[in-house]
């Protein structure tokens, strides 16, 4: 999704239902800047219309997902100390920690794993899927998986704050006063 302004779910639906009346499937997917399958939807007539009516369901998420990614990367740019689009590039220098979550997709497995640790231990060894999510080219779902990932290979452990908020835990980040205050899921 490159477009950079906040969408509307009723015009995403208006074109949604109303594009293919007229013979024109795929309206919405270019409306949220989804140029390539939107393309394929108008060729295709919304692959056959089963496209279409998968949209119909599970649209509203994509815009949702769409705008709050371009929330927090407002408040990211708009924060003291950031620039936008960052500093440029550094000819043949290693990619910067922001650089490799912003391509984590591209990285081998190994390499996916240690950005994220990095960025994690930058975090202070608590960090939330949202978090991640704002921070690299991942979805919300995406990582909470790679999260769940770290559990399961006992990295990490999912603690809840007193408000009930998920947390990943990375004991071997913490120092000592945090592991102190921590609580089990289980104790809850």
């Amino acid at each position: 999704m490159s477009s950079e302004n906040e969408k509307s779910k009723g015009v995403a639906y208006l074109l949604l239902v109303l594009g293919p009346m007229f013979g024109f499937c795929g309206l919405h997917r270019l409306y949220m800047g989804q140029i390539g399958t939107g393309i394929l939807w108008l060729l295709t007539f919304g692959i056959l219309g089963i496209g279409q009516l998968v949209d119909l369901f599970t649209y509203a998420r994509v815009i949702d997902n769409h705008n709050l990614n371009l929330k927090l990367r407002h408040q990211y740019y708009s924060s003291p100390g950031v620039q936008a689009g960052g500093p440029p590039p550094i000819p043949n220098a290693a990619p910067s920690l922001s650089q490799q979550l912003m391509n984590l997709k591209k990285l081998k497995p190994d390499r996916q794993e240690r950005a994220l640790l990095r960025f994690i231990q930058g975090k202070g060894g608590m960090v939330t899927p949202l978090e991640i999510f704002s921070a690299s080219c991942l979805n919300l779902e995406e990582a909470k998986e790679k999260l769940d990932n770290f559990c399961v290979l006992g990295a990490a452990e999912l603690r809840l704050t007193e408000g009930g908020e998920m947390v990943y835990v990375f004991p071997g980040f913490l120092d000592d006063e945090q592991k102190k205050k921590a609580r089990s899921v289980l104790s809850i």
